[in-house]
């Protein structure tokens, strides 16, 4: 009699390091470089965004908003992906990059930049992956960038995410008791083996 099997799934890790994607509990968690980052009312989801608004601190031709919340510790060949959502008030070729950062050990730090996406009025999300390839790394970091980049320019992020990239969902069917490769494998019995 045929045996019924079902699929088992083991469904991806999708763990948010932030705390506060949306800037919906003030800008904590994040900081700006060579920029400001404040609350605002556009939004993608929930109440508000995050406004990074280029303040030309540094002198530097770019700015970002960065998360402070790190992955700690992370051994080499660690899988890490960062998105966010952006857009601008004006669609005036300005664009921005998803980055992470790994650092800390004897290797200079490195960075990892995602594709660049040209700002438009409307929500867009970018993202970054990022393989650790050095050993003794203390801190992944994560942030988004906009360069070339000058002071007053704005845009806005939402729902930021950041951590280990998510596997795809696995499903183990069980082989049939009819199947060959349910059955007992005839050993010694076919000529050269």
């Amino acid at each position: 009699t045929p045996t019924t099997t079902t699929p088992t799934t083991t469904s991806p890790s999708t763990a948010n390091l932030l705390d506060n994607p949306g800037c919906e509990s003030g800008f904590e968690g994040y900081n700006g470089y060579n920029a400001n980052v404040a609350v605002a009312s556009v939004r993608r989801s929930g109440a508000s965004s995050c406004k990074v608004t280029g303040n030309g601190s540094t002198g530097d031709p770019f700015y970002s908003i960065n998360a402070m919340e790190s992955y700690e510790n992370p051994a080499v060949g660690t899988s890490l992906t960062a998105t966010a959502w952006v857009r601008s008030d004006t669609a005036d070729g300005r664009v921005v990059h998803a980055a992470m950062r790994e650092r800390g050990g004897s290797a200079p730090a490195r960075t990892q930049y995602g594709t660049g996406l040209t700002l438009t009025t409307e929500w867009q999300q970018i993202s970054a992956l990022m393989f650790v390839n050095s050993a003794g790394r203390t801190a992944a970091d994560f942030y988004v960038v906009q360069e070339p980049g000058s002071s007053g320019q704005v845009f806005y992020a939402d729902d930021l995410s950041f951590g280990l990239t998510p596997t795809a969902p696995t499903t183990t069917t069980p082989p049939s008791p009819n199947s060959p490769s349910a059955q007992a494998m005839p050993v010694g019995d076919r000529p050269g083996w």
